[in-house]
């Protein structure tokens, strides 16, 4: 650790000098690590740096060492960059995140104060999105630990057989009902467009088309916010231009950093392997509070598309799998899911491993935001149930944990004061459950087709959807 940077965490957690920190967890393929620091003279107060390193030599557990593998990396470690400084601090207790320090403390000069949901009210008229009571500043925080845990399971009627994705853990990575005001300057708007910082060189349409095949339809001079921007840009036009990164503060393009508040500090020190059904009610809970907090916001900054098994960013998982009925119904799975009236943003990664649990067990918070964006909520749920459940008992439970899930969405329209349809989106989303479970089912069987995840209730579920949309 540098010396500016040791100081500016001693300012900030107002002690002296802090010790050498302790190893949380590695970053997947070498990409850094999480570390947690304690003050020298109270080793009571601490703090999480998790630190981004792009390494030279990239070695990936399942041999996908790609460059769209790698960008895909780099651009969500911007992406969670951005969401702990401009989105975090919107979450309340019901949706527990962590606090960030944002880049201002980081120089050593004062931070402007939390924004809160009135100040979007110009861009949201819909009553959901005007949240007073966010306006009190008290924003709930979480540090962004995150635990590889091995397998393990549990039996009987009142338990479930629950299992942690520490495999899936890093490697993953809008919708026409956005709202189109917010792309005129709102204060979720990140730079996306072409400037005068870097330049960049051209290749030809064959070459781009290949990485990014949605700029075939035409859009010469689109740049998609899959594409990195802080590195060189390929476009389709045939002409140099020069890109801006998100964040020029940012520091040097191989390095990202992101200084978080310790969970065991913060009442969140409990990691569990397995859980029993009635212990996975607070994260259920979390992801509808979530869910119904960010309905129509515009993702601007994070990922169009959350969720690390997206489509779009997956062509060479797709290329890879060898079921044929699957395969051509991706597009149209994928379309369905992304069609859908209600919009909202998704964590992207909602597994076990990334919830963090109070003592008592009845409070969470979550932690990992590199594929946090835009889409169907019912992704979260499907994911979260699959990170857990072995075939059984996702069969057992699937129904009440839908229940349970749209229950605590309700509430939490009722409690936002939102005027959104319960009823609707409810109708909505609960049909696209096997949808979000194909589209996972899509991912897992091109990228590991031996994985524990291919069971035979993910290939019913699958099939519905396939005979469903008449692929």
């Amino acid at each position: 650790m540098s010396e500016s940077l040791k100081h500016t965490i001693c300012a900030l957690m107002g002690v002296e000098d802090i010790d050498d920190g302790v190893e949380v967890q590695s970053l997947w393929s070498g990409y850094g690590a999480i570390k947690r620091y304690h003050a020298s003279s109270d080793p009571t107060k601490s703090i999480i740096v998790k630190h981004v390193a792009l390494p030279d030599d990239v070695a990936h557990p399942r041999g996908w060492n790609t460059t769209l593998s790698h960008e895909r990396k780099v651009r969500s470690y911007q992406v969670e960059q951005y969401w702990y400084e401009h989105y975090a601090h919107r979450c309340d207790a019901h949706c527990r995140v962590p606090r960030s320090y944002d880049r201002a403390q980081l120089r050593g000069t004062r931070p402007e104060p939390p924004r809160s949901y009135p100040e979007l009210s110009h861009c949201h008229p819909e009553p959901c999105h005007r949240h007073p009571e966010l306006d009190s500043g008290s924003v709930n925080e979480i540090p962004d630990q995150v635990r590889n845990d091995s397998e393990l399971k549990v039996r009987n009627d009142k338990e479930v057989k629950v299992r942690n994705d520490a495999e899936l853990c890093h490697c993953h990575p809008e919708s026409p009902h956005r709202h189109p005001e917010l792309d005129s300057g709102s204060v979720n708007e990140i730079p996306d467009q072409v400037r005068n910082d870097e330049e960049a060189k051209v290749h030809n349409d064959a070459e781009l088309s290949r990485c990014h095949p949605e700029l075939d339809s035409g859009s010469a001079s689109k740049i998609p916010d899959q594409v990195r921007n802080d590195k060189e840009l390929k476009v389709r036009n045939g002409e140099k231009v020069r890109v801006q990164n998100n964040d020029e503060s940012s520091g040097p393009n191989d390095e990202y950093l992101m200084i978080l508040e310790d969970l065991d500090a913060a009442g969140f020190p409990m990691r569990h392997d397995t859980l029993t059904y009635q212990q996975m009610q607070p994260c259920i809970h979390w992801l509808a509070n979530f869910h119904v907090l960010h309905l129509n916001v515009n993702p601007k900054g994070l990922w169009e598309e959350g969720s690390y098994w997206h489509l779009d960013t997956r062509p060479n998982e797709l290329e890879a799998l060898d079921d044929l009925p699957l395969k051509n119904a991706a597009a149209a799975i994928d379309k369905k899911l992304k069609d859908c009236r209600y919009q909202t943003l998704v964590h992207g990664d909602a597994k076990l491993a990334n919830f963090c649990f109070s003592e008592d067990g009845q409070r969470v918070a979550a932690v990992d935001f590199q594929y946090v964006g835009g889409g169907c909520g019912m992704k979260d749920l499907a994911y979260f149930i699959g990170s857990c459940l072995y075939e059984d008992d996702c069969e057992r439970y699937e129904q009440a944990i839908l229940d349970d899930y749209f229950f605590a969405l309700s509430e939490a329209l009722e409690r936002l004061g939102s005027k959104v349809d319960a009823s609707a989106l409810e109708s909505e989303w609960r049909a696209l459950f096997k949808y979000a479970w194909a589209d996972f089912h899509r991912f897992v069987k091109g990228w590991s087709p031996g994985h524990w995840k291919i069971n035979t209730y993910s290939e019913r579920i699958t099939k519905e959807v396939i005979d469903e949309l008449g692929c």
